[in-house]
């Protein structure tokens, strides 16, 4: 049977953060490594059983012009595109505006209709609070919205200092070419409620995130933020798997009020191995748990193994 294929660019300005942003899906972000791509980078990697490429496009305009020229093929059968902003740089905005109005000429040029997801990015936490940040933030949403044409756009602000806003960003993004995450969401949704748990993240056997559930977002948002800091911890030291580890990670914090705990272990889900995150006060009898979640699991089982 063959593997499903999907391609995925990321494009934009020279200096936006497209680089960055990568670097830190992967636990590699080091600004003293960070250099400007040149023309294109490919890599590629499995979600799901599906082999996805990704394309980083270099954006100095001496690259850009090449990527529209006929029979460049750079962008055809595109499944999705990240056009990254940098949302401090507002002296730019209107050559990125150009940019993209070009990308989407030459996409309907050549009939290719990817989903569409503009990354603010840079909207750093101090800068974020700022008036002008926030300005900067309507400002753009307006413009390239509305030069969007018939393609269809969504929009993240996003930053490097933010995990979580990253992971988001993806993983909404994804959804649109992988149904199957919605259907994670729903799974993990259900397990949550009624159970003394804050977080549960799944991932993929490549630490990709595929579906996430909260027993409340708005009211919990900094344990939220420890937990993806903790989920980008463990990304970090997946490294250690090639000599043979089994990777599981137990975080418990004794300081403050009551205690807090994040446990992360690759679990068994029909014909798969993903891992999961748990995150709550107190994680007694974890087994019975994840016990519940596979019986929840083979319940749906048409919808869900891959």
């Amino acid at each position: 049977m063959t593997t499903p294929m999907y391609k995925i660019i990321l494009m934009g300005l020279d200096n936006a953060g497209k680089t960055s942003i990568i670097l830190s899906m992967a636990g590699k972000y080091d600004p003293s490594e960070i250099k400007p791509t040149k023309g294109i980078e490919r890599s590629d990697t499995k979600i799901l059983g599906n082999r996805v490429f990704r394309w980083d496009l270099g954006g100095q305009e001496k690259y850009r012009e090449t990527y529209l020229k006929d029979r460049s093929y750079v962008l055809d059968q595109t499944d999705l595109l990240f056009y990254v902003i940098d949302i401090a740089d507002k002296d730019r905005f209107e050559e990125s505006l150009q940019f993209y109005i070009d990308v989407l000429n030459y996409l309907k040029k050549i009939e290719t209709n990817p989903n569409i997801i503009l990354f603010l990015h840079k909207a750093d936490p101090d800068f974020l609070r700022t008036p002008e940040c926030q300005a900067n933030i309507k400002h753009t949403t307006d413009l390239f919205t509305k030069n969007s044409q018939d393609f269809q756009t969504e929009v993240f602000t996003t930053t490097i200092f933010d995990y979580k806003t990253l992971v988001e960003a993806f993983t909404n993004s994804l959804s649109k070419i992988f149904p199957k995450f919605d259907a994670f969401n729903t799974l993990l949704k259900n397990f949550i409620a009624n159970r003394e748990l804050d977080v549960v993240l799944l991932f993929d056997e490549n630490l990709h995130l595929v579906g996430r559930a909260y027993a409340d977002e708005n009211s919990k948002m900094d344990r939220i933020q420890e937990v993806y800091n903790a989920y980008y911890f463990f990304e970090g030291i997946t490294r250690f798997r090639r000599y043979g580890y089994d990777l599981n990670l137990n975080l418990i914090r004794t300081a403050g009020d009551a205690p807090y705990q994040i446990k992360i272990q690759q679990i068994h889900l029909g014909n798969w191995k993903p891992f999961i995150l748990l995150a709550g006060k107190e994680l007694a009898e974890v087994e019975n748990l994840l016990a519940d979640l596979k019986r929840d699991y083979e319940a749906n089982k048409d919808k869900l193994d891959l």
